[in-house]
């Protein structure tokens, strides 16, 4: 047989992580410490394929009961290459793998795809694959700014509105380690805007930010020593994501938010190719049409990821 597949076991995490670094469609979400953290709720099923003793693709992935998510506990997954295949030779691997899922008892994949604006270079085979092998079951749009547009072009009336209210202000935009003060803002925003709470709890977002410095950092607006607004950013080298992002609920401070979400992006502009803003929808749910425009209004437009399921 061409290709071979072993599941993940740590004795592996060496290989991965190096997988990881060298793939074109790979973050760091995907690295070991990354996804390991959360492998208590998300049993760990994922599966390095291999072309004799050389690993050429990876499928992060959990297993619950007959079913296997590929991921759950991420924002995307789905296959991770460091090398372009041939179609053929795509599907030649899809088949190896439902036939070494079937015999460890799984009867069905569902794979929440990595967005293309993600991948280094991106084309269209993975979709193409999963088309041919599974089914389009689901899409959820994210709001994403293409840094080709001129920056001066992004922000609507509102938003220069707002911005020039917030200039009028003593605020300041700046870095900051106040993972808690940001925290217990956010619990409050999100509990009285949208009866939720974050995924991650403190201790989990302060941990990760530990293990990934580079990529993972909080800004906050500050008037004096009290947090107006702040954002946690996922750096993954071509693309900004706004993690999670919370302002006071008090009207007259909302501007801060806006002067939050223009600093922040200036300062990443010119070094990534995307921004991303995130969904304002949850699949098979209904739209937030009051996010939507806000994000509209700093200049993103949706794009797509696609959610598959394969019967085995």
């Amino acid at each position: 047989m061409k290709y071979r597949i072993e599941k993940y076991h740590p004795g592996f995490q060496r290989l991965w992580n190096r997988f990881v670094l060298q793939s074109f469609n790979a973050t760091f979400l995907h690295h070991r410490a990354y996804m390991d953290y959360h492998a208590d709720r998300f049993p760990d099923h994922s599966l390095i394929f291999f072309q004799g003793n050389e690993p050429v693709a990876l499928l992060p992935a959990h297993r619950m009961g007959s079913r296997l998510y590929a991921h759950n506990g991420l924002t995307y997954g789905g296959w991770l290459w460091k090398k372009i295949f041939r179609v053929a030779e795509m599907e030649e691997m899809a088949d190896v793998a439902a036939n070494f899922l079937k015999e460890a008892g799984i009867g069905s994949l569902y794979i929440k795809e990595i967005p293309l604006f993600y991948w280094t270079y991106a084309g269209e085979q993975n979709r193409y694959v999963y088309n041919r092998k599974g089914r389009h079951s689901d899409t959820l749009y994210y709001w994403v700014i293409d840094t080709r547009r001129p920056f001066d072009t992004l922000f609507n009336a509102d938003r220069r509105r707002s911005l020039r209210k917030a200039e009028k202000q003593s605020w300041k935009t700046e870095a900051s380690d106040d993972w808690e003060g940001f925290w217990h803002l956010l619990e409050q925003s999100l509990s009285v805007r949208h009866g939720a709470r974050p995924v991650h709890s403190l201790e989990e977002i302060s941990m990760l930010a530990q293990r990934f410095p580079q990529q993972i950092k909080l800004f906050v607006v500050k008037e004096g020593e009290r947090i107006l607004a702040g954002t946690v950013v996922y750096l993954t080298g071509n693309v900004l994501r706004f993690q999670y992002t919370a302002g006071s609920t008090d009207t007259l401070l909302r501007p801060a938010i806006d002067m939050l979400a223009r600093d922040v992006m200036q300062t990443y502009y010119s070094k990534v190719a995307f921004v991303d803003w995130g969904p304002s929808e949850n699949p098979g749910g209904g739209p937030n049409e009051g996010l939507i425009y806000w994000k509209q209004s700093l200049g993103a437009v949706p794009r797509a990821q696609y959610y598959w399921e394969f019967r085995l």
